[in-house]
């Protein structure tokens, strides 16, 4: 197929003037009527009329533009987006463009106790000029609250950062100390595929779900068990539910899971979606355009969207029956779907608790529906759907607990028994 394309031409895009600035106008008027972020975005401040006007600027200088350069320049002029389910991508030249970055955790061996004047004394060091004892006056953004027991309530030095970080320089008894950092050790390298599995580590269960998307009717029926497998567990001594490594998908699959356990849930999120979508946009996917590629044209690509928004109101949460400790593992690729399933855990559950590391944070929109621009051959995955905004979009949950180790299971384990988890 590939070099069907390339004979012709398809991977070598070259736009005139006009077909250039038709692409642009209908990336803008799709944003502005089928884009659910985009009011919260000029609201913020973004002036789209001045963010178009420089780009049709610039394309007007040039009589032809490669569909790459093209590319390359809406993206460009559109970085203060931060929405990680806004994709733009041209599969003919590799080019895919998400709108955020996810601000991951990187630790330090260092774990601290809390004094009562707000101080900290370090517990634990592999640095040699903090010994255990040591004072410390750290601002709060290098603590993170620890999974730990033992009557210690325990800190981890660390940082957050959207770019790799090895190290830290903090003053330290008035001399700067560099500190090492590593990545956050729970992520799960047990290259486990299969979208659930549970087992039992002592009296706890443990249940693994790897996502919420099937694209088989045998992955459907998986998850319709995992579902079901929630009235097993309803006398379960505790729970850990690990949703490492869990992208998102059907989040109907988390409702009927809690409610099974529960007996209460419903998807009690107030959002705003788009009703209104022509049937030959929302249903266009990337296949069906490869295989028609020299057919579609520019027929009804724009004109005929119609922003018109549903409002569902949010309604009346109440605790379920389930009332033991519920523990959700999480790690940086949790997210969209599963991120849902971590909010309703958090609304119906008496005892839910999360740890490990935070989620992606990819869930203030979501109902993603795919556009082209037939000139440049670029899809836009434009959510159509906006949720309130649960946090930060590219931070995520906040664990209540965070873990750095490889063995996160065994800590929580650990720490449901009252032994250390460190």
């Amino acid at each position: 197929m590939n070099e069907l394309y390339e004979k012709m031409g398809v991977f070598n895009i070259q736009l005139n003037k006009h077909q250039a600035l038709e692409d642009l106008d209908i990336l803008k008027y799709i944003l502005l009527t089928a884009y659910s972020e985009m009011e919260t975005i000029i609201d913020k401040g973004f002036n789209i009329e001045e963010c178009f006007g420089n780009l049709r600027n610039i394309i007007s200088k040039y009589e032809s533009i490669n569909a790459k350069d093209f590319f390359n320049q809406i993206v460009n002029a559109l970085t203060d987006i931060k929405d990680f389910h806004l994709v733009f991508l041209n599969p003919y030249f590799n080019s895919v463009h998400t709108f955020c970055q996810h601000s991951q955790i990187y630790f330090s061996d260092i774990y601290v106790t809390k004094t009562e004047t707000g101080k900290y004394n370090v517990y634990n060091s592999n640095i040699e000029e903090l010994e255990n004892g040591t004072e410390l006056e750290v601002d709060g953004d290098f603590i993170f609250p620890a999974l730990s027991n033992n009557g210690n309530k325990l800190y981890i030095l660390g940082k957050m950062s959207a770019i790799p970080i090895n190290s830290i320089t903090l003053t330290i008894l008035n001399k700067p100390i560099q500190i090492p950092l590593h990545e956050c050790k729970v992520k799960d390298l047990s290259n486990n595929k299969s979208l659930y599995s549970m087992y039992k580590v002592k009296d706890f269960d443990v249940v693994k779900c790897t996502g919420l998307t099937y694209f088989t009717n045998e992955g459907y029926k998986l998850l319709m068990e995992f579902a079901k497998y929630g009235e097993e567990l309803r006398h379960s001594k505790g729970i850990i539910l690990d949703l490492r490594g869990n992208g998102g998908g059907d989040s109907h699959i988390a409702v009927d899971f809690i409610k099974n356990l529960n007996t209460i849930c419903d998807y009690n999120f107030e959002y705003k979606k788009l009703n209104s979508l022509p049937s030959r946009l929302s249903e266009l996917t990337m296949n069906s355009y490869e295989n028609s590629v020299l057919q579609l044209k520019r027929e009804e690509c724009y004109s005929n969207i119609q922003s018109q928004w549903e409002t569902i109101e949010n309604g009346v949460i109440e605790k379920g029956t389930y009332n033991n400790p519920f523990i959700i593992l999480t790690d940086a690729e949790t997210a969209s779907s599963a991120e849902i399933f971590i909010k309703l855990c958090k609304n119906y559950l008496s005892n839910c608790i999360i740890t490990g590391e935070n989620t992606k944070g990819c869930l203030n929109t979501g109902d993603i529906r795919y556009f082209y621009l037939p000139n440049s051959l670029t899809f836009l995955n434009i959510p159509t759907a906006k949720f309130p905004n649960i946090f930060e979009e590219g931070i995520g949950f906040i664990p209540d607990y965070w873990i750095d180790n490889y063995d996160p299971i065994t800590c929580i384990v650990n720490w449901l028994e009252g032994g250390s988890s460190k």
